[in-house]
């Protein structure tokens, strides 16, 4: 079972580095990875916050890595999205 990770990783690698044949590239994609990776860790923390604020109202944020993705690539508008889903969750 431990087989499928593995090959999984090294089929992602092997696509990256397709893709990033040239040097010149290379700067630029590990610059838009680590800023990616940066807004996931910023929205886990965002959205740690928020649970541990409102849950004191009673109301139940998601932690999970899809909602931390989606306030990671929309912003504002994916924070206001997560948080209408909880409200409508809890209290319809």
């Amino acid at each position: 079972m431990m087989w499928k990770p593995i090959v999984g990783f090294v089929g992602v690698l092997f696509f990256f580095f397709l893709l990033m044949r040239t040097r010149k590239h290379w700067g630029k994609a590990v610059e838009w990875l680590s800023i990616f990776w940066f807004r996931i860790a910023f929205s886990f923390v965002l959205l740690f916050a928020l649970h541990y604020l409102l849950g004191f109202a009673g109301l139940f944020v998601p932690i999970n890595f899809f909602s931390s993705l989606l306030v990671a690539l929309l912003g504002i508008p994916g924070v206001a999205s997560v948080l209408a889903i909880s409200i409508y969750y809890n209290f319809f």
